[in-house]
């Protein structure tokens, strides 16, 4: 009985003397037996990490007040073009139409097949032009935030290419300041039903 409480009280004692070398991970030797740091199972420990206080003095871009800024106006230009005409719909961040803010080819003077033809969208997106720079100007005179503007361009007609020239070239000069994306909307028919026969001229 002696021999046993012996050797149980024995490796418990030369538990500590004897450690494999290992290179992966260190090993530390301590006196304490209860100690779990000594082997390397405890969790590690830090220092605990206490986020800065910051304050307005501190902070430049905390010390505007941004209340004091007025929104900005968001609008949404619609160029649809079609193998018949060109739209260009002018709406608020809603989908609301703005008053005055419609054009098409019949509208600019064209008739017939000139209406979906190319000079037919550039004097469409021209005129659309001009009443962007006077909404700008409304917002900026009323001491609002300024006025933005995104193009949805939909279709493959004609004036779709016209548009982005002029949006692109000298006439969008004073408008691309306040236009803020351009999106393509046009819908691409994966299978489906067929096709409706083509017009012919």
């Amino acid at each position: 009985m002696a021999l046993r409480v012996l050797r149980a009280s024995s490796s418990n004692l030369t538990r500590l003397t004897h450690h494999p070398l290992s290179t992966s991970s260190p090993r530390y030797l301590s006196n304490d037996i209860g100690d779990t740091a000594a082997y390397g199972d405890g969790p590690p420990t830090s220092v605990t990490y206490t986020k800065p206080t910051t304050t307005t003095t501190s902070n430049p871009l905390l010390r505007l007040n941004l209340s004091q800024h007025a929104a900005i106006h968001n609008h949404r230009i619609h160029v649809s073009c079609t193998p018949n005409n060109t739209h260009i719909t002018m709406s608020d961040s809603q989908g609301h139409p703005i008053k005055s803010g419609s054009w098409t080819g019949g509208s600019c003077g064209f008739k017939g097949v000139n209406r979906s033809g190319y000079e037919a969208g550039y004097q469409c997106a021209v005129r659309a032009f001009a009443r962007i720079k006077q909404l700008a100007r409304e917002s900026a005179e009323m001491g609002g935030g300024g006025a933005r503007f995104e193009v949805l361009f939909k279709g493959f007609g004609q004036g779709r290419e016209a548009v982005y020239k002029a949006l692109m070239t000298s006439e969008g000069d004073d408008v691309r300041p306040f236009v803020t994306r351009v999106t393509d909307n046009t819908p691409i028919k994966i299978g489906g039903t067929r096709a409706k026969k083509t017009r012919r001229l």
